[in-house]
């Protein structure tokens, strides 16, 4: 089994490797071709991002090098977290997902279902909603009945943007879990924007709620924070679970993958809820020995989420530490599944040590040529690390 999980390991190693290489001689190329320079003046973020980074890294003190990783990470996160879950009006995509989901696709699937002699719930559903929507745009135009135009429009924000998508979603889902985990883990990626669109609306009505004139607004900063955190990351750990059950099937064939609600509800709901408490402690970073600190409590928490999540999902304790029923390594799906919260951790000590590894780079290179040059340096730093990380991978036994 053992033997097997190295495998895994050591393919994924080479695929990381040569992906890295492939990029980093695109971006060599990019810059040959003067790409860079014109996507600078033109205002496009990428390599205005690498020449900002590059230059944190060139002007940071090896003692603070920790502290500006850990906070260009964090605002890194929160700008995405705001980006796609903040209700940012630059977004156009969430919109759009909206409209052709909630507005089109689920009706017409509804509909066509409830032809075809399958369950009516769903679109009648939709159709009170699409009357409360209704009386709602009529009590609004002519100004009455104010308590009734406000429950309407909580029950049509909760119908439309949350009831219905989910209700989707866990039909769908219910249908995947009972085909191959390969074929499931692509079904996830594809009902994926199902469960983005209520942990979106999730998100904006607790920002709503917690945000506006709800007593003491700092009292309810924190919990807002996290609330948006843990709902922004649920989608990524719905594909976590999915993905984590594929890899631990490959790495140890002979175990029975567990692909049921049994395990995907506290699997998704606690994989969810160590990502969220590492990416709050990773905002509030401001030090090197502060980064140490804070990843190290992440650390702790995300182990605590680990085991409890294995006393509620009904396994033993020793999957969570990989030891099998014979008391064996035993790296197989529940291993994998129950480490799945330890991704945003194992990211961010791999980009430290990259973070690391930059700087070490710049010495041999002459002074600002990384900011002059950004696309090319780390197409050139990343075709090292692929060739460096599939030797490793190569060696590996």
């Amino acid at each position: 089994m053992a033997s097997a999980a190295i495998s895994v390991i050591q393919l994924s190693l080479l695929v990381v490797a040569g992906l890295a290489i492939a990029g980093g001689l695109l971006l060599v190329l990019m810059d040959l071709g003067g790409t860079e320079r014109r996507a600078s003046e033109s205002g496009r973020p990428f390599a205005i991002r690498l020449a900002a980074f590059w230059s944190l890294v060139s002007d940071v003190s090896w003692s603070g090098l920790l502290g500006c990783y850990a906070r260009f990470w964090g605002e890194g996160l929160e700008r995405f977290t705001h980006y796609w879950f903040g209700g940012s009006d630059r977004n156009l995509i969430s919109g759009g997902l909206f409209i052709f989901i909630v507005l089109v696709g689920i009706p017409l699937a509804a509909a066509f279902n409830a032809l075809r002699g399958g369950s009516a719930f769903l679109i009648t559903v939709i159709t009170i909603l699409a009357l409360c929507a209704v009386l709602l745009a009529v009590l609004t135009e002519t100004r009455a009945a104010a308590n009734i135009r406000a429950t309407l429009a909580v029950v049509f924000f909760a119908g439309a943007f949350v009831f219905v998508p989910a209700y989707t979603l866990i039909s769908l889902t219910d249908r995947i879990i009972h085909i191959p985990v390969g074929h499931a883990a692509i079904g996830s990626v594809i009902l994926l924007p199902l469960l983005y669109i209520p942990c979106l609306s999730l998100a904006i009505g607790a920002n709503a709620v917690f945000g506006a004139d709800f007593g003491n607004r700092r009292r309810w900063a924190r919990l807002t924070k996290f609330l948006t955190a843990y709902f922004a990351m649920l989608p990524a750990a719905y594909l976590l679970v999915f993905g984590t059950l594929v890899f631990g099937h490959i790495a140890v064939p002979s175990d029975a993958v567990p692909l049921d609600w049994q395990t995907l509800i506290p699997g998704i709901g606690f994989t969810a809820l160590a990502l969220a408490v590492t990416y709050i402690l990773l905002l509030t970073t401001s030090t090197s020995g502060h980064a140490v600190g804070n990843w190290i409590l992440a650390f702790i928490g995300v182990t605590a989420v680990s085991v409890i999540a294995t006393n509620v999902d009904g396994n033993s304790l020793d999957q969570v530490f990989g030891i099998g029923v014979d008391g064996s390594l035993s790296l197989g799906p529940m291993f994998w599944v129950h480490h799945a919260g330890f991704v945003l951790i194992g990211i961010t000590a791999i980009g430290a040590i990259v973070a690391g590894l930059m700087k070490a780079f710049l010495a041999f290179l002459p002074s600002g040529l990384a900011k002059r040059h950004s696309l090319a340096v780390t197409g050139v730093f990343a075709i090292g690390m692929g060739i460096a990380g599939g030797s490793l991978g190569i060696l590996l036994p």
